[in-house]
C-alpha cells in the first residue's frame, strides 16, 4: 500500500475489545530530498472509519505522529531521512492535545534502495482513564540495515522492553499517557494511518495487528 496526502483506516474484528493493541508496519519512504511543511506521518486507533485522522474531520483519535516541521535527506550509504521525532496525540473533533516526545531520533529508511524499517507502536488502557502509548523504531545512530518478514513477526510477538534484541539499531520510547473517554468521546475500534505530505510516498509493505493483555 501506498499513502501519498491520505490516510487508512481499517475497522478493528475485535472491536473494543483489547486492553492493549500493538499496530507494526513494514515500510518505507520513498524520497530523494529533505521534506518540508511540517509533514504528518501518524499511527493509532479512532473512532469509526469514516471520521478518522486525516479525512478532513476527526472524532477521536488516539496513537503517535511525527512532530518535526521538516526532515532531513542524508545520503547515507544508506540513504535516509533522519533524526525524525514523534509525539503521543489525542485529537476529539479537531481539537489536538499532546505531551512530551514519545520517542526521538528516528530513521526512515529510503525505498529506492530497498531498505525497509520497522515501526511499532503499542496502545494500551492502562488505569481505563489515562491510555498509555509507546513504540520501537529505528534509531538515529542505528546500522540501517532492511528487516526482513521474520524479524519484523519476531518484534510483534515480543515485550516492547525487549525489542532491541531482535533488531540492532532499534531504539525504544518511553511510554507516555494521555486522558481517553471513549464513552464520550467515541470508541477506539479502528487501526488508523495517515500521512499528510506530498513531499514523499510511504510505502506500506505489510501492516500487522495484534491484541494482548497485558503492558
Amino acid at each position: 500500500m501506498a499513502i501519498t496526502n491520505d490516510y487508512i483506516a481499517r475497522t478493528l474484528f475485535i472491536g473494543t475489545d483489547w486492553h492493549l493493541i500493538r499496530i507494526g508496519c513494514r515500510f518505507a519512504i520513498d524520497g530523494t530530498t529533505g521534506i518540508t511543511g511540517s509533514p504528518i506521518f501518524a499511527i493509532g486507533v479512532a473512532s469509526g472509519n469514516t471520521n478518522v485522522y486525516g479525512s478532513g474531520t476527526t472524532d477521536h483519535f488516539f496513537g503517535v505522529r511525527t512532530s518535526d516541521t521538516s526532515w532531513s535527506y542524508a545520503a547515507g550509504p544508506p540513504p535516509v531521512y533522519s533524526n525524525v521525532d514523534w509525539q503521543p496525540v489525542r485529537i476529539i473533533d479537531d481539537g489536538v492535545t499532546i505531551t512530551t516526545d514519545v520517542h526521538g531520533n528516528t530513521n526512515f529508511p529510503i525505498a529506492a534502495t530497498n531498505n525497509i524499517g520497522a515501526i511499532i507502536v503499542d496502545i494500551d488502557k492502562g488505569d481505563g482513564t489515562n491510555y498509555g502509548v509507546n513504540m520501537c523504531a529505528p534509531a538515529l545512530a542505528g546500522a540501517q540495515t532492511t528487516i526482513t518478514q521474520t524479524e519484523f513477526l519476531n518484534f510483534m510477538e515480543t515485550k516492547m522492553s525487549l525489542m532491541t534484541i531482535v533488531k540492532t539499531g532499534y531504539g525504544l520510547g518511553a511510554r507516555r499517557t494521555l486522558a481517553i473517554d471513549e464513552a464520550t468521546d467515541g470508541s477506539l475500534d479502528t487501526v488508523n494511518f495517515y500521512w499528510d505530505s506530498t513531499g514523499g510516498i510511504v510505502e506500506l509493505v505489510e501492516v500487522w495487528m495484534r491484541r494482548s493483555w497485558r503492558v
